[in-house]
């Protein structure tokens, strides 16, 4: 029930009165289809007779049921805000920013470009989190640092400048495609499910470890490790020498080389008897290097021999029981078995 003012196009035209003692007053349109309403707390219902103010207080209740509308309009631009049948809507019609306030102070804008920002007037990627328009934390979707991908940034917008980033959780965990890849525990440290590499190349696939590229980026760095390989080297005594066996290994950690040969001369030819060639890495010194050696089917009675280094050749250094310090007597021959094993610098 409520009392009513009738604006009647019936056969009574003109406004129409009624009065009870609901305290409710409605407002009728068309002979008698209620238009408004307004209930005893205040609250102002458009198409329905029993507004809803969830919050308390008074308010406004829009209703229909195929969607319902409330637009807010100058002579530049409308605010609209709708309901349907299974999505809600504010709408602007002008290409003029949203602002949102608390406190009569503005906390959020979302302007015509789609750019949200909250503590700032002037988003200028999609996603911004600033304190007053300075330090920020800023996503960037399909931008063009990564093809398809997102930019995450801390900067400031003040001073154009990138800020650090201070992440706080009980441990990180980065993945891609849903697969784990590394994390940091709670307990510290670096896992990796796979390898890390350096030098920007891609780790790699097999096993676990740590890849680096395959040309040294030498660091000046006394306390850095920039490079680790392993591979293999042929040992050979140059001319037209021919072998029953040449087989060699090295390993390569930052400046240090670890070597081992093990070559078999059939014919000497025209091959050296002092030298062997073709050492991985050139070393960084004539001097001595630390080894072993061994020598089967020497052309000379020996009592020791060693090795020097120049650049990728290795030189036999030897002493016979009647010499009194090393020199370079002729070592192979036909049927020489050489073995080394040993370290260098490069």
């Amino acid at each position: 029930m409520a009392s009513t003012i009738n604006a009647s196009n019936g056969a009574t035209s003109g406004l129409i009165q009624t009065g009870d003692a609901s305290g409710v007053l409605a407002l009728q349109t068309n002979n008698g289809t209620t238009a408004l309403t307004i209930d005893t707390s205040g609250n102002v219902g458009i198409g329905t007779t029993s507004p809803a103010n969830p919050t308390g207080g008074k308010g406004l209740e829009v209703s229909n049921a195929s969607g319902a509308s409330f637009r807010i309009t100058n002579s530049a631009t409308y605010l609209d805000f709708q309901s349907g049948g299974s999505a809600n809507y504010i709408l602007s019609n002008g290409a003029y920013p949203l602002l949102f306030y608390t406190n009569g102070s503005q906390r959020m804008t979302l302007d015509a470009s789609g750019n949200l920002g909250i503590g700032t007037s002037s988003p200028q990627l999609k996603f911004v989190v600033s304190n007053g328009g300075a330090q920020g934390f800023e996503i960037n979707p399909n931008s063009g640092l990564v093809s398809g991908g997102i930019d995450i940034l801390c900067y400031n917008r003040a001073t154009s400048a990138y800020k650090p980033i201070y992440n706080n959780a009980e441990y990180h965990v980065w993945a891609t495609s849903t697969t784990e890849r590394a994390r940091i525990p709670s307990t510290g440290g670096i896992q990796s499910v796979n390898s890390i590499s350096v030098g920007n190349v891609a780790p790699t696939t097999s096993g676990a470890g740590i890849t680096f590229p395959a040309t040294q980026s030498a660091s000046t760095d006394a306390n850095t490790l920039d490079d680790y390989e392993e591979g293999t080297w042929t040992p050979s005594v140059g001319g037209t020498a021919t072998y029953t066996a040449q087989q060699a290994t090295y390993t390569k950690i930052g400046r240090v080389v670890h070597v081992t040969a093990y070559i078999q001369i059939l014919l000497i030819g025209t091959g050296s008897s002092i030298q062997i060639t073709g050492l991985p890495f050139s070393s960084g010194t004539t001097s001595n290097f630390v080894n072993s050696a061994r020598v089967q089917t020497s052309a000379t009675n020996i009592v020791s021999i060693n090795f020097t280094l120049g650049g990728t050749t290795a030189q036999l250094i030897s002493r016979t029981a009647a010499a009194a310090s090393d020199g370079t007597s002729a070592i192979m021959q036909n049927s020489t078995l050489v073995e080394l094993n040993g370290f260098y610098f490069v």
